[in-house]
């Protein structure tokens, strides 16, 4: 299914969550104090994953930085969720924006996390439905008043967006349209560019408005 890399200082707590979504989930994980070249490292490997960041006691903006920082190692294959993150913030919108696939909040039980972590590496979101819905109804309003955008995507570019949108990675898409790895990326690249989006998940919404 994946391996999962939880990220944070608090080794004592993150090894019980390491040790216990391997022996009941029957995932392998890795701990991490920070997001690193040690992680980039990992996430480079032929592999894929989840990346599981410790929230608690976490400044939002170091946050934004170090998931800003992982979208270029991620390449599709390494999904982001948020954990031990309070109650009543508000950062759901944000969160969903910076194509984070889940959180998990302080509150949250072991068997919730245990089923939220294999439902993201299912290629599945994990938000509450009203966080969602507040997130689809903005975006809607804003398509709405802004109209469809215009870009020069190439017909190729357009039919790799769209199989993006499906879920696929590059290495998927690579397969289908029979072309190399390297060609995937390099068009990933310019789409991301022209569209003006920092992960597959915003192009995936860009795409549902635009295409």
């Amino acid at each position: 299914m994946g391996d999962v890399i939880i990220i944070g200082p608090r080794k004592f707590q993150n090894e019980l969550a390491a040790w216990y979504l391997e022996k009941v989930a029957g995932l392998r994980c890795q701990l991490l104090n920070d997001y690193s070249a040690e992680a980039a490292d990992v996430c480079e490997e032929d592999s894929k994953g989840l990346l599981l960041w410790d929230c608690l006691g976490n400044d939002l903006e170091n946050l934004w930085a170090g998931l800003g920082a992982c979208y270029p190692f991620g390449d599709g294959r390494y999904f982001s969720a948020l954990f031990n993150v309070k109650n009543g913030i508000g950062i759901e919108d944000e969160v969903i924006r910076r194509g984070v696939r889940g959180v998990f909040f302080e509150t949250e039980d072991l068997k919730g996390f245990v089923k939220g972590v294999r439902a993201i590496l299912g290629g599945e979101l994990w938000f509450s439905r009203e966080a969602l819905s507040k997130y689809l109804l903005n975006t809607r309003k804003q398509t709405r008043y802004f109209g469809k955008t215009k870009t020069n995507l190439t017909r190729r570019e357009s039919e790799i967006l769209m199989i993006i949108a499906s879920g696929a990675s590059n290495d998927d898409i690579a397969r289908r349209l029979n072309i190399s790895l390297h060609t995937v990326k390099t068009h990933v690249y310019n789409i991301y560019n022209k569209i003006q989006v920092p992960n597959r998940l915003q192009a995936a919404l860009w795409a549902s408005k635009n295409l």
